[in-house]
């Protein structure tokens, strides 16, 4: 498969299986016949609207099967996708769309009001489109070096950042990963996660270039956890994608309601640490599950390692799942600051390098110097990207995420890993979910704040868990305020939403603090 491009495996799908069901959404099935034609249909359109090879196109859409004829029709015209996600804020938006300069952008008639730029807007049902051919012919051998997508992730600065992946690097993620997790085309993906986020690219385009099928679930309905269950349990579901702080709710939904995921093959969970005490708990239900825990910077194409679990072999007395080990083509090495290698056990940075590290940063060359940086340890022109994530080596050779090197908790001098202290509060039985923060106060100290769900009819003494985590704990490490509140808020990627979490102190009850 040397060169071979994730489009080519959707077209001949196209070819070999035309009939088989390739999207289901909103009680509507679409064929692999249909996304070809469609997707023809979008590139004679965008070509006509003059997109030419190496440009990027913005898809500013809801989840829909118009989203996938989108990034499908793009590459057929030789350019790259940028999706944009329609809940985004407006001045975030705005900036993206500045700072990329698409040549054009391709929405919904819905969605066209929210838009304020000269940039030209098309849509998927202005009637030139309709009139355009659903035969197309590409030239895809020519774009295996060329961009395939741009991806905007929040910066260190303030400012969103944009990856440029190119066909190569995805090619090594979604070819390496079918062919190790076995997909085939009796699989079913279930795509419940912003087309802008990087788990659509594993929930899109490895289930089609297998031949599977993908069922695309709305925002609301991902939302709602039984609305969410029913639909893996009518779908007859076969693989799932969630961040660990969706797994968590998850995990509450099922040790009461126990639905039956009989078809479901893999849970892959990836975006930010996995504590062990979750997949405890999913396995207490579902024993049989195997469980993917995946790593991977957006800049090294959506996962570089993967620690395939099953019950028998979960680590039980680690914190935190380790991350696994790395895909296929990849390399990774632990350095200390001066990029000298630490030994087998020991702390350092961790430093990716092969095929799936993507082509730098989009129009930030300066950046792009500093985060990719030539393979001292390589005589070829290697790039390796600097992670700024602290790992280290256990003995089997996998590695264990062990947090950020620019986002370290210190208090009193002492460095805290606060999934440590999320860790022991869980261990109490009254408490269904906590998330911990550190509050950085004027005079430059930190102090830890606990937000604390409670599971149902239990109630909170505040003075007897200080007791118990004053027994697991230094006292350094066990937190000032705790703050009761109804639910741990998540971002529409999924992950916990600090900003929101901070707002709803004013909602939560505040228990007495030292």
């Amino acid at each position: 498969m040397t060169h071979l491009i994730s489009l080519q495996a959707i077209q001949e799908q196209s070819i070999k299986n035309p009939d088989s069901i390739a999207v289901c959404h909103d009680d509507q099935s679409f064929s692999y016949r249909d996304l070809e034609k469609c997707a023809n249909r979008l590139a004679h359109y965008l070509e006509r609207h003059e997109v030419h090879q190496g440009e990027i196109v913005a898809l500013y859409m809801r989840r829909s099967f118009d989203v996938l004829v989108g990034m499908l029709a793009v590459w057929k015209v030789g350019a790259a996708y940028l999706s944009l996600d329609f809940e985004t804020p407006l001045a975030r938006l705005k900036g993206i769309i500045n700072q990329a300069n698409p040549k054009c952008i391709v929405t919904e008639p819905a969605l066209l009001n929210n838009l304020s730029t000269e940039i030209p807007l098309l849509t998927c049902h202005d009637l030139d489109y309709f009139k355009c051919d659903d035969e197309y012919h590409c030239h895809d051998e020519r774009l295996y070096q060329e961009p395939a997508y741009l991806i905007y992730t929040s910066g260190s600065t303030g400012q969103p950042k944009g990856v440029l992946v190119n066909h190569a690097n995805l090619s090594n993620y979604l070819f390496w990963f079918n062919e190790h997790f076995k997909i085939t085309h009796q699989d079913i993906f279930i795509f419940n996660s912003s087309p802008a986020f990087d788990f659509a690219v594993t929930c899109i385009h490895a289930p089609l270039a297998a031949g599977a099928r993908i069922v695309i679930t709305s925002e609301a309905d991902v939302l709602d956890i039984e609305t969410y269950c029913h639909q893996l349990i009518e779908n007859k579901v076969t693989f799932v994608k969630w961040t660990p702080s969706y797994f968590k709710f998850l995990v509450q939904y099922v040790e009461k309601k126990r639905p039956n995921f009989s078809s479901l093959r893999y849970l892959m969970i990836a975006g930010e640490e996995l504590l062990t005490a979750y997949v405890e708990r999913w396995y207490a239900v579902y024993p049989s599950h195997a469980i993917i825990n995946e790593y991977g910077p957006t800049e090294t194409t959506v996962g570089i390692t993967t620690n395939l679990l099953t019950k028998s072999n979960l680590d039980r007395t680690l914190k935190t799942v380790p991350i696994g080990q790395a895909v296929r083509n990849s390399r990774l090495y632990v350095v200390d600051e001066n990029n000298r290698p630490v030994e087998q056990g020991e702390v350092g940075e961790l430093l990716i390098g092969g095929a799936s590290v993507a082509c730098g940063y989009y129009k930030a060359p300066e950046l792009t110097r500093e985060r990719f940086i030539k393979n001292p340890f390589s005589a070829e022109d290697d790039i390796l990207y600097r992670t700024g994530d602290l790992v280290k080596q256990l003995p089997d050779k996998s590695f264990l995420y062990l947090g950020r090197i620019d986002n370290q908790v210190k208090i009193n001098g002492y460095l805290v890993e606060l999934n440590e202290v999320e860790y022991c509060l869980l261990r109490q039985t009254s408490i269904e979910h906590a998330y911990i923060l550190a509050k950085k106060h004027e005079d430059g100290h930190q102090s830890l704040e606990a937000y604390v769900v409670l599971k149902p009819q239990a109630t909170f003494n505040e003075a007897e868990i200080r007791n118990r985590l004053s027994q697991q704990l230094p006292q350094f490490m066990i937190p000032q305020h705790y703050y009761l509140i109804d639910r741990i808020p998540l971002t529409p990627n999924g992950k916990v939403d600090h900003s929101a979490l901070v707002q709803m102190r004013k909602l939560g009850v505040k228990e007495n603090a030292e």
